[in-house]
């Protein structure tokens, strides 16, 4: 698509779907898909695979002439599986999902990161120019690779809790671990 235009708008591609036929269209429903753009690759089947990702829009409510609420989700799909899921949702909220969210279900908070079942959920900061200490002769563990500065995991997966896992700078130069856990 190319525009040759003196204003600030831009190129846009537009999809549109309704309900019902074009004689009659009907209002799209909750649940609907607006958009889905999705990939797939040639397998060892000697066919294309499902769609491995996708890109969906869709709609959280019955669209009106004056309210017309939607989300978008990235899905996409986990290594030795062929079946996408939510990975990414932006809600109409403007609350993020992040995690195997159903689309239906509103992220609880600005943030909300979930783990699949069996997974135990984390946050972690890294920060590839920072290369920390080794503190597990005292039990902590904060690191998958040097880098990590902060971790928030789980404390326990039986009764719940959240163990808080850093460093704080404790004089010049120096850093000491800090962790907090509780329920």
């Amino acid at each position: 698509i190319t525009a040759y235009e003196n204003s600030t708008g831009g190129n846009s591609f537009h999809v549109r779907k309704a309900r019902g036929t074009q004689l009659v269209p009907l209002p799209v429903q909750v649940g609907d898909r607006i958009l889905s753009v999705g990939a797939k690759g040639y397998a060892t089947n000697n066919e294309f695979s499902n769609s491995a990702i996708a890109i969906l829009g869709l709609v959280d409510e019955v669209f009106t002439n004056t309210a017309t609420g939607a989300s978008i989700s990235l899905e996409t799909t986990r290594l030795t599986e062929n079946t996408r899921s939510n990975t990414l949702l932006l809600h109409n909220s403007g609350n993020v999902g992040i995690g195997p969210i159903s689309t239906m279900i509103s992220p609880s908070a600005d943030l909300t990161i979930l783990s699949a079942t069996g997974e135990s959920p984390s946050f972690r900061m890294n920060d590839a120019d920072v290369v920390l200490p080794s503190y597990s002769a005292v039990g902590f563990q904060p690191t998958l690779d040097a880098g990590t500065i902060f971790n928030v995991v789980p404390f326990s997966t039986t009764v719940g809790g959240t163990q808080i896992m850093g460093f704080s700078e404790s004089g010049a130069n120096t850093m000491t671990p800090l962790y907090i856990s509780g329920y």
